[in-house]
């Protein structure tokens, strides 16, 4: 399907999060209500990908439509992480917000703990070096956004 045009552009990413006046059932979302309601929370150590701040992939359409670009491009911030890396930022940088009292403890787990009917790959990190070459520059941490959304949430 990709071949039937030369010029297509397709922007593949991965965990994507972002504030949304209504939309309130994101994983960002989810730790916070389970870490306020005072739940034991646990996270994965053997899935990894990359979180993906919603504002830096709109930019980056804008940007690579504008440049031209076209084909297969991963569009994801820098930085992976596994699930539980990303639940320990979320509590973290939610304390420092003021959103929660404290980051609470999370235990880690593996996959097989949920015994989930869902299976997923356990490692979806993709690599943004052709992103970074159609946009010249890094993308960057997806932290910033983090801390930006939930600055918006507060």
């Amino acid at each position: 399907m990709l071949r039937a045009s030369p010029q297509h552009l397709v922007l593949r990413t991965s965990w994507i999060f972002g504030w949304h006046p209504s939309q309130t059932k994101t994983f960002v979302h989810t730790i916070l209500r389970a870490a306020r309601e005072g739940r034991d929370l646990k996270a994965t150590t053997d899935q990894a990908s990359v979180p993906t701040f919603s504002l830096d992939l709109a930019q980056w359409t804008i940007e690579l439509v504008h440049l031209g670009a076209h084909g297969l491009i991963h569009a994801v911030n820098d930085e992976s992480v596994s699930r539980h890396e990303w639940t320990m930022a979320i509590l973290e940088e939610a304390a420092q917000t003021g959103l929660i009292p404290q980051a609470p403890p999370v235990e880690k787990v593996t996959t097989a703990f949920f015994n989930s009917a869902m299976r997923r790959p356990a490692y979806t990190v993709m690599s943004n070096e052709k992103l970074v070459k159609w946009l010249g520059r890094r993308p960057g941490s997806w932290r910033p956004g983090l801390r930006k959304m939930l600055a918006q949430m507060k």
